[in-house]
């Protein structure tokens, strides 16, 4: 996902903590999470061209049914 403006820190808590809201499965019911955010953007930037910031939480588990549509959904 990609997080622009201010606060990205905040804005990439809450994009998780809605994510597992809405997800039928919680944080504990995976083999493994893990949750990134990516900061590609500078303080002051030369040019607006390079990409936003991007959070993303990656889900392993051998439960197909865990990883699959209800993640989409989520």
């Amino acid at each position: 996902m990609a997080l622009t403006g201010l606060d990205v820190e905040a804005k990439a808590q809450l994009v998780e903590e809605a994510f597992w809201e809405a997800c039928p499965y919680g944080p504990d019911d995976y083999q493994s999470v893990t949750t990134r955010l990516v900061r590609t953007d500078k303080p002051d930037p030369a040019s607006t061209r390079r990409p936003p910031p991007s959070g993303a939480i990656t889900l392993k588990d051998p439960d197909e049914r865990k990883v699959g549509r209800a993640v989409v959904n989520a």
